[in-house]
C-alpha cells in the first residue's frame, strides 16, 4: 500500500456504488477516498476546523511521505455553512486537479476532487477525495413564504440602512433580531409602479421561486421571506464586499490571475443556473458581489429580477437585461426567441471588462447607438491587450461570438484551457 490512513478517522462505505452517502447527524462533511487501495472508505468531518496531514497531532493522519506534518485544512463557515480548503503544504493541494498554492484557499463543493499528494515520477498512486458537503443538503425543505403584520417588521428586524437598489425592490442591512446576526433585507412593494402589470407582478412570484430554490456557493442564499399586504421581504446572506463594478473601480486594474480566480466562480455560478435549467438575463458587473473569507476572495451572483426558467422548448422572447450586456440575439430574435447563450455573452462583457476595464463598445451615446454598435458587433486587441494571455483572448472570442449556435456554452467555458493554470492571487486584496 503506497500510504495509510489512521483507521480511528474513517468508516468504511462498501455500498457507496458511486452514490454520496446519509451521513451520521454530527458529520458536518465526508471525504471518500479514491485512491485504489482504500477506494470507497470515507473520513468524516465533524469539526467547523480539520487538519489533514502526517502528524500524530492532526485531526486527520494520512501516513505517506509526500504528505505534510500539517498539509491541509477544511475549514467550515458556520453561517453559510460553506468550506473552503487552505493549503499549508510543500508539495501541494489541489482540487480538480488545480492547484491551491501554499497558504492560499479555495472554496471546497459537493462533487469536488481534494488531491493531497500527485504520483509524479514516483510509482506511488494519487492520494485523492471526493468530498460531500452535508450542511448544504437538497433535501431540506425549500424557503416558505411566512406572511406577517405590517407592524410586526420593526420586531423582527431592525433596519440599519440602504444597501442600494436591485431588480424591482430596494435592499437594506439590518439586523435580524432574532439571531442577532446582520442580514440583507430586499424590500419589494407590490403596488409599485415597477409592479403595476400582471406580467410585472408574476416577475417578483417568479423571483420567490427562482431564489428559494438555489443552492450554490457562487450565489446568493435567502434565508427566509416575509410577505405583508403591502411588501415582499427577502432575508438573505449580507455580502458587505460591495459589486464587481464597485470593485473594479477601486482597483482600476486587475492582474490577469486575479481575474482568473474570480471569473471561474462566475463561469461555476452561471454553469449551475444552466444545468437547473435557469437563465440569469441580466448579469453586469453590479450583479456580482464581492465577499472576503480568510484569504479567499469569494463571488456572488444575485438580482434574479430578470430570470426565467427555461424549460425544454421554451425560449425567451422578451426584450430584457442591461443594455451594454445585452446579447445581439435579444435585438433581433424577433418570433426565434433566444436561450442560454444569452448569459454567455454577458459573461463574454464581464471577462472583457475586467481584463482591460473598459468595454468593446462606446458607452457615451444614446441607447440607439448602443444597440447599433451590438447589432453590428466588430472589436479588436488593441494595446489594452498586449500583456494579455492568448488563452484569455480565445476565451473572449469564443463568449463574443455573434452567432449564438458557434457561441460556447456555459460548460465548454468552464472548460476552456485558460483555468488549466488556474492559481489564487491574493496581494492586491491585502
Amino acid at each position: 500500500m503506497s500510504f495509510e490512513i489512521n483507521m480511528e478517522s474513517i468508516t468504511s462505505n462498501s455500498q457507496q456504488d458511486d452514490q454520496f452517502t446519509t451521513p451520521n447527524l454530527n458529520v458536518l462533511a465526508t471525504l471518500i477516498s479514491q485512491t485504489q487501495e482504500l477506494e470507497g472508505y470515507q473520513l468524516d468531518i465533524s469539526k467547523d476546523e480539520t487538519v489533514i496531514g502526517r502528524s500524530s497531532l492532526v485531526d486527520i493522519q494520512l501516513c505517506d511521505p509526500r504528505i505534510s506534518n500539517q498539509h491541509c485544512k477544511i475549514i467550515r463557515n458556520s453561517t453559510t455553512n460553506e468550506f473552503i480548503v487552505m493549503d499549508c503544504s510543500t508539495n501541494g493541494t489541489y482540487i480538480n486537479k488545480k492547484r491551491i498554492g501554499r497558504s492560499n484557499s479555495l472554496l471546497l463543493s459537493t462533487g469536488d476532487e481534494l488531491m493531497v499528494a500527485t504520483s509524479g515520477k514516483s510509482n506511488l498512486g494519487d492520494i485523492k477525495f471526493t468530498f460531500q458537503n452535508h450542511c448544504l443538503n437538497s433535501s431540506v425543505p425549500k424557503t416558505k413564504v411566512k406572511k406577517i403584520e405590517e407592524s410586526e417588521i420593526g420586531e423582527i428586524f431592525e433596519i440599519n440602512g440602504i444597501i442600494g437598489k436591485g431588480s424591482f425592490g430596494t435592499v437594506y442591512s439590518a439586523t435580524y433580531l432574532q439571531t442577532n446576526t446582520v442580514v440583507a433585507l430586499k424590500v419589494i412593494e407590490k403596488n409599485s409602479k415597477q409592479l403595476g402589470g400582471t406580467n410585472e407582478n408574476q416577475n417578483f412570484k417568479q423571483e420567490i421561486l427562482i431564489l428559494t430554490s438555489l443552492n450554490h456557493p457562487n450565489i446568493i442564499q435567502v434565508e427566509e421571506i416575509f410577505e405583508t399586504e403591502d411588501y415582499l421581504i427577502f432575508c438573505m446572506e449580507l455580502i458587505e464586499g460591495g459589486n464587481l463594478k464597485e470593485f473594479l473601480e477601486k482597483w482600476e486594474q486587475i492582474d490577469e490571475e486575479t481575474v482568473k480566480s474570480l471569473f471561474h466562480q462566475i463561469i461555476k455560478a452561471v454553469n449551475y443556473l444552466h444545468q437547473e435549467g435557469i437563465v440569469h438575463r441580466d448579469l453586469k458587473l453590479e450583479n456580482v458581489l464581492v465577499h472576503k473569507k480568510h484569504n479567499f476572495i469569494q463571488i456572488k451572483i444575485t438580482d434574479f429580477g430578470l430570470s426565467k426558467m427555461l424549460h425544454t422548448h421554451t425560449i425567451l422572447k422578451t426584450l430584457c437585461g442591461t443594455p451594454l450586456y445585452i446579447a445581439p440575439e435579444v435585438l433581433s430574435s424577433g418570433i426565434f426567441g433566444y436561450s442560454q447563450k444569452v448569459d454567455i455573452w454577458s459573461l463574454g462583457m464581464i471577462l472583457f471588462q475586467l481584463l482591460t476595464g473598459n468595454l468593446p463598445i462606446q458607452i457615451n451615446c444614446d441607447i440607439e447607438s448602443i444597440f447599433d454598435q451590438i447589432k453590428n458587433f466588430n472589436y479588436e486587441f488593441d494595446n489594452d491587450w498586449i500583456d494579455i494571455s492568448e488563452n484569455a483572448k480565445d476565451l473572449i472570442i469564443n463568449l463574443l461570438e455573434k452567432d449564438p449556435k458557434k457561441r460556447f456554452n456555459s460548460q465548454q467555458a468552464l472548460n476552456h484551457p485558460w483555468f488549466n493554470s488556474l492559481s489564487l492571487k491574493e496581494n492586491i486584496f491585502k
